[in-house]
């Protein structure tokens, strides 16, 4: 066993050893911290590259760099737990299968993975194979929301009617992308496919939530826009899928009554009145 291995057999022993719970949730708990330090990558990528509004420049790539180390102690970590005494030949062969189709590549089946001259870059980025590269790429569903306010600032939220899975719950107007279909005209297409209402023709996101998996679909990526102040009461013409609108202040929001969570559009309203843009996880401010 390798330096590196016996250093993650300490660490799975040590947490093993602190653990009361039974082994398939020992199991599962593991597994799961492994998208925890995903996000974490994530979130240093985007304080890296000063994308979070609030935070700005709050990352290094030095700092990517260590969560993406944490992500791959987390995951052999588990592999070890998972199997204590085949953990170190699992990956051996896995990393051999890699090699050997490597080895059947040609040069014009790799792409490069370089910045342009003219842009800042990590470090360290250089040619991989395009088969591969595809393979890193998360697949991800796109959702667009719209966020309406009347005179009182309420939002306007529609509840979902009977038959739907969050049948008797509020959430805002929107939905899933198109192909073929941008974020900012899947919001105009959705508030008049579910309000009869048109969204002007000048876009401001307010909002980026990431949520991990939604009902088993996988990862979704919500993109939240303000459509706006009206200035007179709506005429509201209903989908099929919802059977009731209605405005409500942040105050009256509840996850009880909500699809989703209140804290999501609260922090959506206040991004409105401050003219920013919050960066969400799991429906909370990052």
């Amino acid at each position: 066993m390798t330096d590196s291995w016996q250093t993650i057999a300490r660490l799975a022993g040590r947490l093993e050893d602190h653990s009361t719970l039974p082994r398939e949730q020992r199991i599962l708990l593991q597994l799961l911290k492994i998208q925890e330090e995903a996000g974490e990558v994530a979130e240093a990528v985007i304080g890296a590259l000063g994308q979070n509004p609030r935070k700005g420049h709050s990352h290094t790539w030095e700092d990517v760099e260590s969560e993406i180390c944490d992500v791959i102690v987390t995951g052999m970590v588990a592999l070890m737990r998972m199997n204590p005494d085949g953990a170190e030949a699992v990956l051996a062969r896995h990393m051999q299968r890699i090699a050997d189709d490597l080895a059947g590549l040609t040069t014009a089946d790799h792409i490069p993975v370089q910045p342009t001259p003219d842009t800042d870059s990590a470090p360290g980025m250089s040619w991989i194979p395009r088969e591969e590269w595809i393979k890193t790429q998360p697949e991800a569903l796109i959702a667009s929301c719209v966020v309406l306010l009347d005179q009182q600032h309420r939002m306007l939220l529609l509840r979902y009617g009977p038959g739907h899975p969050n049948a008797g719950k509020w959430w805002l107007p929107g939905g899933m992308v198109d192909h073929n279909e941008d974020p900012w005209a899947a919001a105009r297409r959705e508030l008049e496919e579910e309000t009869g209402l048109e969204l002007a023709l000048s876009p401001r996101l307010i909002g980026i939530d990431h949520r991990v998996d939604v009902e088993g679909t996988g990862p979704v990526l919500d993109c939240f826009f303000f459509g706006g102040i009206l200035n007179d009461v709506p005429t509201v013409r209903l989908s099929p899928e919802h059977d009731e609108h209605a405005f409500l202040a942040p105050t009256e929001l509840s996850d009880s009554i909500l699809a989703a969570r209140a804290k999501t559009l609260t922090a959506l309203h206040a991004a409105v009145s401050s003219e920013s843009c919050v960066c969400l996880r799991e429906g909370l401010p990052v």
